[in-house]
Order: C-alpha cells, then structure tokens, then sequence
C-alpha cells in the first residue's frame, strides 16, 4: 500500500522491533475469527477516487475505515481507541517519511464490529493516523488490514458498490466464466496475499492491493528494467526535476491465468519502494472474491477493459488543503 508510504515504513519498522520472535508475530498477525457461527452478509462501500471505504460500529457509533487489503495490520486511530476493548502487546517508536519518531502500540482488539458481524481477537495497531487524514481530507479513523479481512471470504463487487462476506465462498454468485487464480502468501506465513501476472513474457508476483487508488498496475523501475530497454517507443518518462524519473509503459500483452489484456499501462513509481501492486483501478472492472482459506482469487469480467493509449500524459498531483 504504497499510496500512503507512511503505513509501508510502519510496518517494516515497527514489527520488527516490537515483536522479537517470529512465532510471536506469526500468532499475533493469525489469530482472531468471526464468532458468527454462519453467515452472509451485504455491506454497501463507498468508492471515492479509487479508494474503498466502510464503516465499522462501535458502541452505536459508525467510523470511516480504510478497506486495504495491502495492508499488513488492521489499524485504529488513537483518536477512537477507547471506544475498544484490548490487550496491549508493546509499544515501539517509528519513523518514515510522513511520520516523524512516532510511538505506536501493538495491541490485540477483544471485538470489532462490521455490521452484524463480530470479530474477535484481531491484531492491529493503535497509530495516530493524522497523515492518513490529510491524505483524503476526510475523518478516516482506521484500516480494515490483513490481520481481519483473513477471517472470513469476502465478494467485492464494484459495479453495484457492495461488499459481500461469508462463512464459505460456496455462499457467493461466482461465474464458471471467472478467471481462477491462486494466491501466494511471503514466506512469513503472514500478510499481503500476490497473484502471478506476466507482462510482454516477463513473469512475476503482484500483491493483492485495495487499498491502491492510484493505477492499475504498478510497480518500481528497478523490477522491469528489460521492458524499460525494449519498449522505449511505448514508455512516458515524467516526474520533476531533481527527482527520480517514474514511467509509464503501454504493454503488449498482460496474463493472468487464462486472462489475457492487450495495451494496459503499467506504471513504474519509485515511490512504491519494491512493492508490485495490482491496485482498484484494475479490480473495478471485475467481481472480485477472495478466498483466503484456500487462496485463491476470483475475477470475472464484468465490464470490458479497453486498450489503453499514449496519446499525451497528464500531470497528477495530490494538494494538501489543511496546510
């Protein structure tokens, strides 16, 4: 979840430091579940500039949350976090390019609420998350993360601007058409879940990233270096002066299992670090189900996704209104 590179250097920073043994990381990152026994559940989102969100209730109230499935850890706002009950596991102070020596707690949540469901015994992190609010110029209060959205199977359907979540995906409409791809998880046995993409015959792994508001596909320079030297009449170098040079390329050919798009734009951002990220504006035009007991994602087609063209490149860029 480049997007916001604050909660990208959290992560690295953070768990290594406030949790020494793998096997502590592992179990906090794992435990939790849904105490519903069976269930099926619809949760409208709402879609804004590429990003997803959701509200979650505590005590009778709704918060806007983050729907992230780049995320590594749920996070709650300490704004809001007397609203929960939980257990503090550590306290570690990090540091990134947004936040400056910042003391974070790593704590697990007795209960979180996403309509009638209730989750129990999710790790997360208590941040101050102010940047992550600049960022959308909206009261954001937390991310729905890793360590919850692994507890149950969830249907994101993006045409309809619902969010479907079951016991099992056996409870969910999924086309025999759809494309069926398996998922790896890092070695850590935690985390981000990434698909296998080849892109003009250049095979590697892209993480499953929601919370990706910004393009399609993405990934560093430095991880397509070849396709760089072999597409220079379909590649658009931009950036400001003084700064390293991001791309955007117009592929030939992108695979996915038996899924195959022709000219999509790959964009090559430095600031993503050495994520590769498939992001929403690629999953909108699918239905999407993640089964993440079994790992495997799910996408059928539901509306054509064009050719894209180099015709020109437009400047983007993100104001700060509060400052």
């Amino acid at each position: 979840m480049p997007k916001i590179n604050f909660i990208t250097v959290l992560f690295l920073l953070s768990f290594c430091g406030l949790i020494a043994q793998d096997a502590q990381l592992l179990q906090w990152a794992t435990q939790g579940a849904v105490s519903n026994e069976e269930y099926y559940e619809e949760i409208p989102f709402r879609y804004i500039d590429g990003y997803i969100f959701i509200d979650i209730v505590q005590h009778n109230k709704p918060y806007n949350f983050l729907f992230d499935t780049g995320a590594e850890a749920t996070l709650i706002d300490r704004s809001i976090i007397d609203e929960f009950d939980y257990k503090q596991l550590g306290v570690s102070n990090i540091s990134g390019p947004v936040i400056k020596n910042q003391g974070i707690n790593t704590i697990v949540l007795d209960s979180i609420h996403i309509a009638t469901l209730n989750f129990v015994n999710i790790g997360a992190v208590a941040i101050d998350l102010t940047p992550l609010k600049k960022k959308f110029c909206n009261n954001v209060y937390g991310v729905i993360g890793s360590t919850l959205l692994k507890k149950s199977n969830w249907q994101i359907d993006y045409a309809n601007r619902i969010i479907r979540i079951a016991t099992t995906i056996s409870r969910f409409k999924i086309s025999d058409t759809a494309t069926k791809l398996p998922t790896f998880l890092p070695s850590k046995g935690w985390g981000t879940e990434a698909v296998e993409v080849s892109i003009d015959g250049i095979a590697t792994k892209f993480e499953i990233d929601t919370g990706n508001g910004r393009s399609k596909i993405v990934a560093h320079p430095s991880q397509f270096k070849r396709l760089l030297k072999i597409n220079k009449k379909s590649t658009v170098p931009y950036g400001f002066a003084k700064a390293p040079t991001d791309y955007r390329i117009l592929t030939k050919k992108i695979e996915m299992g038996n899924l195959e798009l022709l000219s999509q734009e790959l964009d090559l951002l430095n600031d993503v670090g050495q994520h590769q990220l498939l992001g929403n504006r690629f999953f909108e035009n699918f239905l999407v189900t993640l089964d993440w007991k079994n790992h495997f994602l799910y996408l059928e087609e539901k509306r054509a996704i064009a050719p894209n063209e180099l015709i020109d490149f437009e400047l983007r860029f993100a104001p700060d209104f509060q400052n």
